[in-house]
């Protein structure tokens, strides 16, 4: 039993130690494109404000992202931003596992999360060439905003 509490606790050290070291970025140097690649194969944290349990319908997600719970947040303060195509109030989108995307269904918008992860951006090119920037979630939670504030 005593073998059992010992390796427990050091799994505890052990994962505190690693969450110590993700750094806390801004979030929208995040999804800027110019920052975004820097950020693929580190995680980071982000604080955000959840926006919406859907992603927007009418994108084509990369094949990467096919198994992946698609949602939206915002930066913190913000309401969103006007989509050029519909008209219609969109925030950036994050995917998550589905094994972990309970959490999803039960915040409520503009509920602030903190969300640990890495970038996938995507570059397309043609008659115009745009990024787009998507947030691969590891872990997420909502926080306080009274903490927070």
């Amino acid at each position: 039993m005593k073998r059992v509490s010992l390796i427990l606790l050091l799994l505890g050290i052990t994962a505190s130690i690693i969450a110590q070291n993700v750094p806390q970025e801004v979030y929208s140097k995040v999804f800027n494109p110019a920052f975004s690649k820097n950020y693929a194969k580190t995680s980071v944290i982000i604080t955000g404000e959840f926006f919406s349990p859907k992603a927007p319908t009418y994108v084509v997600y990369p094949t990467k992202l096919k198994n992946y719970v698609k949602f939206q947040c915002v930066d913190v303060g913000e309401q969103g931003k006007s989509d050029q195509l519909s008209g219609e109030a969109k925030g950036e989108v994050f995917c998550i596992d589905k094994s972990k995307s309970d959490i999803i269904f039960s915040l409520k918008k503009g509920d602030l999360v903190k969300i640990t992860g890495k970038t996938y951006t995507v570059s397309y090119s043609g008659n115009f060439s745009f990024d787009s920037v998507y947030f691969i979630v590891s872990n997420i939670e909502k926080i306080d905003d009274a903490i927070e504030k």
